[in-house]
């Protein structure tokens, strides 16, 4: 899946695929189920926006309910969650969003779920530049959520948010190193897979 997905930028960036201000989340997965049709064997299903307890084998209660992209070939499911976020204001939450697509992906696979992942845009300078000291939030809660995503660019364990009435934490099973790559302008984007290989 991660080649798949790198394959996708890479075909972003040849084509020179525009990135304006007014470029949003459902913009770029859009753009990625198009391509997976065209791309993936005719014997695989691409479906966008899916209700996942509606599947066989998925309970409810899982982190998340609608899936933003499944792939279907034969027996075998995949998940892919996609992510853009350009707010500078609100970008804590954007990062925990993160953690809870991932926490998502992890809990399909346990269901059985074959080799899927989640792919991160964003052209906030700070999520992708490795911060020069462990972060200081105004919230020490979030503490660990800003040291994982800024300073040790490695997502794993569990973090808190808090911010204005939103207070969560969340857990996350595996370790994820996010390895950003450069798509065009500010934009940057990290792939994780999770599941089967």
């Amino acid at each position: 899946m991660k080649k798949t997905l790198e394959t996708f930028c890479n075909w972003l960036n040849v084509s020179k695929f525009p990135i304006h201000p007014w470029t949003n989340e459902k913009t770029i997965q859009n753009q990625l189920g198009l391509f997976l049709n065209f791309w993936l064997p005719r014997t695989s299903t691409v479906e966008l926006e899916v209700n996942t307890t509606k599947l066989p084998g998925v309970p409810k209660g899982l982190r998340k309910k609608e899936a933003d992209i499944i792939v279907t070939t034969g027996q075998k499911r995949s998940v892919i969650e996609v992510k853009f976020w350009r707010d500078q204001g609100t970008y804590n939450i954007g990062m925990f969003r993160c953690y809870e697509d991932i926490c998502f992906v992890e809990q399909l696979c346990k269901k059985g779920f074959g080799s899927s992942a989640v792919i991160f845009f964003t052209d906030i300078p700070s999520h992708y530049t490795k911060a020069a000291s462990s972060p200081n939030p105004r919230n020490p809660q979030n503490t660990d959520l800003y040291t994982t995503f800024r300073y040790d660019q490695v997502l794993c364990g569990k973090v808190q948010i808090k911010t204005g009435k939103l207070n969560q934490s969340i857990t996350i099973a595996g370790t994820y190193p996010l390895q950003w790559h450069h798509l065009c302008g500010d934009t940057c984007y990290t792939i994780i897979e999770i599941g089967a290989k």
